[in-house]
């Protein structure tokens, strides 16, 4: 089989079902949250999730790193030299980051409290997506270049943030956390080999950060939430909850909100942007990320700060559970 050949069967439909089954397999089981990695972080100076999320990062850059220095030795990525698309790049990854910490978690564990019997969940997604779309259709930032990005410089990075990751003793032991986020990782990548796939995502918009959006997004993204259903159901963890609001309904919506604005601005989050653009070097998705992070971990300070207002005000409940 030859390399168009392979590339053509990778993005055949069966292997799109197969890729996001397991991802949503994977990531219900591991309870898979960005924002909960960051709050770890910031309030119990707690890393496990955080390298978790490096360890998906780095097998992206591994697994893409590696095809790539097989084939043209580089990876191409769209940028910008316009000032006024980095600002709004930059403001749409800290929308986004403030946006998932108000929410309670980012849209990919939305959409995995969705799978497992959440209406209210689902509704959010609802919502953000329907601010992501004029959004990303009339606002997004217009690229004007394609960046080649060294292949071994991938494949560099990604090994050191294995590295860093191996360092933790009690990490590398438990097993679990790590070879599960290689693995989905790993998936990430398979889904974004073929040329015509933008990987799993859950702000399916136009991506201008990492590749051109697919006709197979769709067929992920579906066999994702059937495979994270699936995974609830086997562990009795579906339950049906039909409440739209809730004490904190305002902080929940709102939140959304800005992920939808910052989602169609960034082209994704943290899982096509988060995930696959840092790992394969995306300037525009390491910019993303990096005021993503700030913005989540700026309004989780502020969150505790004023626990008893609006906006504080059942913080501690959320961390790592339903908003």
């Amino acid at each position: 089989m030859d390399d168009a050949a392979a590339l053509a069967w990778l993005g055949s439909p069966i292997v799109a079902v197969v890729v996001g089954a397991a991802f949503g397999v994977g990531a219900e089981r591991m309870q898979l949250c960005t924002m909960g990695a960051v709050a770890d972080a910031v309030i119990f100076d707690s890393w496990r999730r955080a390298r978790i999320w490096a360890a998906m990062i780095a097998a992206v850059g591994l697994v893409l790193g590696t095809a790539a220095a097989l084939g043209g030795g580089v990876l191409a990525a769209p940028v910008t030299t316009s000032a006024g698309a980095l600002a709004l790049v930059a403001v749409g990854g800290g929308a986004f980051g403030a946006g998932m910490v108000l929410a309670g978690g980012c849209l990919s564990r939305a959409w995995l409290r969705a799978a497992s019997g959440s209406l209210r969940s689902l509704v959010l997604i609802v919502v953000a997506l329907l601010c992501a779309w004029p959004i990303a259709a009339v606002v997004a930032p217009r690229l004007d270049g394609r960046l080649e990005v060294p292949a071994v410089l991938v494949v560099g990075i990604a090994a050191a943030i294995l590295c860093w990751i191996l360092r933790d003793g009690r990490f590398r032991a438990a097993g679990g956390p790590l070879w599960g986020g290689l693995l989905l990782g790993a998936l990430i990548a398979v889904a974004a080999l073929p040329q015509a796939a933008a990987s799993i995502r859950f702000v399916p918009v136009a991506a201008p950060v990492t590749t051109p959006l697919g006709s197979g997004v769709v067929v992920l993204l579906a066999a994702t939430t059937l495979g994270a259903f699936a995974s609830a159901v086997a562990a009795g963890r579906f339950r049906l909850e039909v409440t739209l609001m809730g004490p904190d309904w305002v902080r929940a919506y709102a939140g959304t909100v800005l992920m939808g604005v910052g989602g169609g601005l960034v082209g994704g989050g943290t899982i096509a942007v988060g995930t696959h653009g840092v790992g394969v070097l995306a300037p525009m998705a390491i910019l993303a990320m990096v005021t993503m992070v700030a913005a989540a971990a700026l309004v989780v300070r502020l969150m505790l700060a004023d626990a008893g207002s609006w906006l504080g005000r059942g913080w501690r409940r959320v961390i790592g559970g339903s908003p």
